[in-house]
């Protein structure tokens, strides 16, 4: 992989891609969302209807994993169905879809 940085392109083993992954995929519960541990702490998740509502906005953090309880920003459970949740870290985005049982 390369990676753009303001010193130009730049590749290496430090180097990792920036990913969002929702385990377990589907779930009726709640849900996992991991980042590659260099980037935890600092992105911003956020949950999305299908719409493009947004549903939530994450922060619960357990060493590189965030948790979804599967909750609205007013606390109410969101019903079945597909969700976007995206990780945003500076300049990056990456997305996973999620199904909710």
């Amino acid at each position: 992989y390369f990676y753009w940085s303001d010193m130009g392109i730049e590749g290496g083993e430090d180097m990792q891609e920036f990913v969002v992954t929702a385990v377990p995929n589907p779930s009726g519960s709640g849900v996992s969302i991991e980042v590659p541990s260099i980037y935890a702490g600092e992105v911003e998740i956020l949950v999305y209807d299908l719409a493009g509502k947004l549903v939530s906005r994450i922060t619960e953090l357990n060493g590189s994993t965030y948790s979804w309880d599967c909750r609205d920003a007013s606390g109410e459970e969101v019903p079945s169905g597909t969700y976007m949740i995206k990780g945003i870290f500076e300049d990056r985005s990456a997305s996973a879809r999620f199904v909710k049982l």
